[in-house]
Order: structure tokens, then C-alpha cells, then sequence
């Protein structure tokens, strides 16, 4: 019943995107709320019962390097212009990586998990095209011009759309490849090609690139579930972007309808601002190069359009410094290429029944494909592409480890050395969910009235990161904007 219970949180928060809280909050603001929310409930119970940190206590390697990690954050947290909002940014990785752990441990406990939040992501791909396809026909009566700022909704912006799409589309393709019933075959097929449709239609060049790395490594990889896994997946783009040749092309000409950027004005090689993000990150890393300027603290510099750099790797640098960035690249980077390599060649890969693999390469592709954008886009940094990814993360290693040895119902126990990690993991798990409880209740009174609060400083679009205005440059340390411009502090 735990199980069952995580899930029903977790598609809760999923459905976010379909959801309006009653108060006049920002989408992102609502996901990010809940969000915090389930992270802190997943602190709690992870404290009370941590047996969901057992696939990483039993390899001390990767354990060791997840606490250097998070241990060279904290260091960098303590020597930043405002560590609370630095400490928040380590409690939030923190509280991503155990809902990712308890949700493999609630695959392990209850396989039929991965086929429930499968369709909880499929369920929710469905509801989001046809609110889109009802827009569009909307559009098409009333002559409106076609935007996509218009036609895609559950979004603070359209971009976070496409984020989303690179995380959803390839599970939605293997659920296609899992139908044995024509009918069913066909309507998931219909699914996963107007959801490719979507991705198109966001104009989001990183999904565009993501989807490409999926199709050509699935492709050049030597498993055969894979490569029909690819095949769909590129006939369910290509099928997308029929569809949106028909509805912003012809159908537009016919009836005399205005189309908003179209995705030709998108096919181009201009960086958007990013080249000079990219610069900024990287001097930045230049003059702190072991423990960076601290965590969430490029959200710091109030010259800067955006308060991340849409890209991961020089975001840890600048922010957490090169021994946490060689850590996570260490940790993560080897933990996709043991999924996509080592895991397929194993003895319990091949003992696996063909839904599973099937399921398997799905949920690897989504994370690939999500790796890959994170490189020139900020789907790491936003809500709701952050759950999704965790979602994904955590089927994949309940994946990789129910087949091996079964999780034991108590912790290694013997020793004092086992005993005290125990005890210390129980204490870190507590008080991050303390510091992201204190945080949701300093900022949830203020989370209506700060955009407008912001806007005399930001001067144009709001900057996303934690919150819709994601610049710490105009709070101080203890959530609070400033009373007058002269308190906003210079670049650090």
C-alpha cells in the first residue's frame, strides 16, 4: 500500500500541468509548490523507513562519490554571498534523488509501478494534445492567428513544453510497442504522433536535437529492441511533422489564417542569447574553480536575461565548482552508460520478458534524450521536467535492481560503522526536509504578489529557475525582495 500511496503522490504532481490552484499563481509557481511539497513528504518517510537508499549503500563507489557531491555543495553554500538560497539548492537535489530512489523501491516492491506511471505520463500527453487540438480548432473558427504561446497551455513557457515532450515521447512510444490489441495499437500509435506534433509545434530546438540522439543511438546500438524501439520513434516524429505541415501550412493557406512563428523561423543556428550565458558561466567558473560561487548563484547576477546558463555541466561548474561537477558527471554520466551499454548485456536483461525490455528502453531513451537537451536547455532546472526525469530515473534503476539480489526489509545493521550511516543519513534526510518546509512557508504567502514585485527590476519577461522569478538578485538570504533598487547587490 506504500507503493500504491507514492504513486498516487506522484501522479498527482503529474497532473499539475492540468491543474489551476485557486489562488492567481504561475504555472510554474503551482509545479514548483507541488513539488516541494512531495519532496518533503519524501524526506520524511525516507527518514523514517531509508530502505530505499539500499541499491546505493550497497556500492560504496557511487555512494561515496553522491556524498562528495552534495558535500562540495554544501562547502560552497557556506562561503556564497546568500548560502540559504544556496542550502535550498542541495536540499532540492537532494530531495530529487530520493524520490527517485523511493520510486525504484516502489517498482521493486510492485512491479506493475512502471506500467502505472506509464500510463499516468500517457494519460497526461493525452489531455495535453487535446486541449491543443482544441485550441487549434478554436483558432481555425474564429480566425485567430495561430501562436503557440497560445495553443500550448499548462506552461509558464512553451519551451518547458518541448522539455517535457523529450521526456514523455519515448516511454509513449515503447506503450505503443506494448499494444497487442489493433485497436489499442492504433490509438497509442495516433497518441505518440500528435504528442511528436507537440514538440514540433513548441518550437523547442533542443527537444529537436534530443529526439535526434535518441533515434540515431537506439539505431546504432546492437540490441533488436532497441532498434524497433528507434524505427517508431522516428515514424512517430516524422508523422508529427506531417501533421503540423497540414495545420500550419496548408489548412492555414486555405483558410486564410495568420500562422505565429513557425518553426522555420526556429531552423537556424543562432544561440538565442545562449553563447553569451555560456561566457558568463564560465568566467565565473575561471575565478572559483574549486567550490564555484554556489549553488542557484548565477540567479545572482541581476545583469544576467536568465538565471541559469541552459547548460548543466557549465551550470555546475560556475555554481558548485569542478570537484561536485567531476562528481556528478561521474556518477550520472556513468550510470546512463551502464543503462545503455552494460545492463543489455547482463544475464537478467536477457531473462527479462519482452514487455519489459520493451518498457526498458522507453524509460533509458527518455532519460537520453533529457541528458542530451540538458547540454543547451534548462529542462534540469524547471519543475515539471525535473519530476518527469525522476519519474524515469526511478524505473530505471528499479529496473536494474529487482532482478538482482532482493531489497531486505531492515538496513545493514551490524557494526557501529552501519549504525551510525544510518543514524547520519536519517539526520541529513530530516533536515532537508526541514529546510524545504521552512521555505515553502516563507515563500507560499508571497509567491501571488512576487512577479509584480519584480517586475521594476527585471524590466521585461520574468527569469525562471526555483520559483517564475528565479533571480535571487533582488531577495536577500531570507526569501525577502528588498525594499529599495539601491539594495539589490552588484554582480558577485
Amino acid at each position: 500500500m506504500r507503493s500504491v500511496s507514492l504513486a498516487a503522490r506522484s501522479a498527482d504532481l503529474l497532473a499539475t500541468p492540468l491543474l489551476w490552484m485557486p489562488v492567481g499563481i504561475e504555472w510554474h509557481d503551482q509545479q514548483r509548490w507541488f513539488q516541494l511539497l512531495l519532496l518533503a513528504g519524501a524526506f520524511i518517510y525516507a527518514a523514517w523507513r531509508p530502505l530505499a537508499w539500499q541499491p546505493l549503500l550497497r556500492r560504496p563507489g557511487a555512494f561515496l562519490i553522491l556524498v562528495v557531491a552534495l558535500g562540495a555543495g554544501l562547502l560552497a553554500s557556506a562561503f556564497a554571498a546568500k548560502p540559504g538560497w544556496a542550502v535550498m539548492e542541495v536540499a532540492l537535489t537532494l530531495g530529487l534523488i530520493q524520490s527517485a530512489l523511493l520510486i525504484a523501491w516502489a517498482y521493486v516492491q510492485h512491479p506493475v509501478t512502471g506500467y502505472a506511471f506509464t500510463v499516468t505520463l500517457g494519460a497526461v500527453a493525452a489531455l495535453l494534445t487535446t486541449q491543443t487540438l482544441a485550441a487549434l480548432l478554436a483558432a481555425y473558427v474564429h480566425r485567430m492567428p495561430l501562436d503557440p504561446w497560445l495553443l500550448l497551455s499548462g506552461f509558464a513557457n512553451i519551451r518547458f513544453f518541448g522539455q517535457v515532450v523529450t521526456a514523455i515521447a519515448p516511454p509513449l512510444v515503447a506503450g505503443w510497442m506494448l499494444q497487442s490489441t489493433p485497436r489499442w495499437r492504433r490509438t497509442l500509435a495516433a497518441l505518440a504522433v500528435l504528442w511528436c506534433w507537440t514538440g514540433w509545434l513548441s518550437g523547442t530546438r533542443g527537444t529537436w536535437l534530443a529526439a535526434a540522439v535518441c533515434a540515431v543511438t537506439a539505431a546504432l546500438l546492437p540490441f533488436p529492441v532497441a532498434r524497433q524501439w528507434a524505427r517508431r520513434f522516428m515514424a512517430a516524429w516524422a508523422g508529427g511533422l506531417v501533421i503540423y505541415l497540414l495545420t500550419h501550412g496548408v489548412i492555414p493557406r486555405l483558410l486564410a489564417v495568420e500562422v505565429v512563428q513557425p518553426i522555420t523561423d526556429r531552423l537556424t543556428l543562432d544561440s538565442s542569447g545562449r553563447w553569451m550565458l555560456w561566457q558568463v558561466a564560465a568566467q565565473e567558473w575561471w575565478h572559483t574553480p574549486w567550490l564555484g560561487i554556489g549553488p542557484m548563484h548565477l540567479a545572482n547576477i541581476p545583469t544576467l536575461p536568465n538565471a541559469h546558463p541552459h547548460n548543466i555541466v557549465l551550470q555546475w561548474l560556475a555554481e558548485w565548482g569542478v570537484i561536485a561537477t567531476l562528481a556528478w558527471v561521474l556518477l550520472l554520466g556513468g550510470w546512463l552508460l551502464h543503462l545503455l551499454w552494460r545492463v543489455p548485456q547482463g544475464h537478467a536483461y536477457a531473462a527479462w520478458p519482452e514487455t519489459q525490455r520493451t518498457l526498458y528502453w522507453g524509460v533509458c531513451m527518455g532519460l537520453w534524450g533529457s541528458a542530451a537537451q540538458s547540454l543547451v536547455d534548462g529542462n534540469l532546472v524547471m519543475p515539471y521536467p525535473q519530476t518527469v526525469i525522476v519519474v524515469l530515473a526511478g524505473l530505471a534503476l528499479g529496473m536494474t535492481v529487482s532482478n538482482t539480489q532482493p531489497w531486505p526489509n531492515l538496513l545493514p545493521s551490524s557494526g557501529a560503522v552501519s549504525r551510525r550511516s544510518v543514524v547520519t543519513l536519517r539526520l541529513v534526510l530530516l533536515c532537508s526536509g526541514a529546510v524545504v518546509l521552512h521555505h515553502l512557508w516563507v515563500m507560499t504567502p508571497t509567491l501571488e504578489q512576487r512577479p509584480d514585485q519584480c517586475l521594476p527590476f527585471c524590466g521585461g519577461p520574468l527569469p525562471p529557475r526555483l520559483w517564475s522569478q528565479g533571480m535571487i538578485a533582488w531577495d536577500d538570504d531570507l526569501y525577502r525582495l528588498p525594499l529599495r533598487i539601491s539594495d539589490i547587490p552588484s554582480a558577485p
